[in-house]
């Protein structure tokens, strides 16, 4: 069973797939059975679900975010696993641990320390990559999740670093 959260509109469903082909999927404990019917150029689908047809639109912009438009209605949708939730946890928390106006990003788990987007005096934005973290044979691209400069980065490219490890230091930007 794979494990995903979607985030609609600002609001979040536990959804579990049944199997690889997505055909069965329970949200928040309701099931539904989801069958392409058909699609029609790069963005308009019509959807069996539940046996119920539904036509609609969809829009993927290049942060992974997808618009979906049913009957005049647009739908938000981002869709996170488990990893993601918590490097985001992680990344919320050591902002907030900080203090005298400075944060610290600190390491979600046990991993290699991959690749750093940013450098000591670059400001970032809420969204902006940071760095990249290999546990478990993934890859994780861990993001800001607020707006400050970077002061140090504390740990070296392609070095082990342990779980809650500071990886770099913040001046916060109010």
């Amino acid at each position: 069973m794979n494990d995903i959260i979607l985030r609609i509109n600002d609001k979040e469903f536990k959804a579990e797939f049944d199997s690889d082909d997505f055909r069965i999927i329970r949200i928040n404990g309701k099931t539904f059975e989801i069958e392409l019917l058909k699609k029609y150029g790069n963005d308009l689908f019509s959807f069996a679900v539940n046996q119920q047809l539904k036509q609609v639109e969809v829009a993927i912009d290049p942060n992974k975010k997808i618009d979906i438009i049913h009957e005049g209605m647009v739908y938000e949708v981002e869709v996170k696993d488990s990893t993601q939730r918590l490097l985001e946890k992680y990344i919320k928390n050591s902002a907030a641990a900080g203090s005298n106006g400075h944060n610290l990003l600190k390491a979600p788990m046990p991993g290699l320390l991959v690749k750093y987007y940013v450098q000591p005096g670059d400001f970032v934005e809420k969204g902006d990559k940071l760095c990249a973290l290999e546990a478990m044979k993934m890859e994780n691209i861990i993001k800001s999740n607020f707006t400050g400069t970077v002061r140090k980065l504390s740990a070296k490219e392609g070095a082990p670093v342990e779980k809650n490890a500071v990886l770099i230091e913040f001046d916060m930007n109010e």
